[in-house]
């Protein structure tokens, strides 16, 4: 099938980034890369995390790692360093939820509710 190619498109420097259309954010847990050529360094680059992986070693690839640092980013950028090629595919990833936020009439509920208990109290009191 199809996969991420990055050429050394007029030497080294070709770059593809990956983000949510709505700015959200998401998690890569594992990816599958191959560095054809030589010599071809694969640098990635998650936005948000502060973490930056670079690979370059021929000899294990391809190779799945395992990316539980990059949790929670809003991009992620795949940069060819190299002169050689890279296929990139496989991409396992996880949309982070948004955060349910609490809906702005459940404060009004609250104090109407204890209102309610404290006119109550003073009937009884009566």
């Amino acid at each position: 099938g199809e996969c991420l190619a990055l050429g050394p498109v007029n030497g080294p420097g070709n770059t593809s980034t990956l983000s949510r259309t709505d700015g959200g954010t998401f998690s890569l847990s594992s990816i599958w890369f191959d560095l054809l050529g030589r010599p071809a360094d694969l640098l990635i680059t998650a936005y948000a995390s502060g973490t930056t992986f670079s690979f370059g070693d021929e000899s294990q690839t391809p190779w799945a790692p395992l990316f539980t640092q990059f949790n929670n980013v809003t991009s992620i950028m795949f940069s060819n360093v190299g002169a050689g090629n890279i296929r990139i595919d496989n991409l396992n990833l996880t949309e982070t939820p948004a955060p349910v936020p609490l809906p702005a009439g459940a404060g009004l509920l609250v104090v109407a509710l204890g209102s309610l208990g404290a006119l109550r109290r003073r009937r009884a009191a009566k």
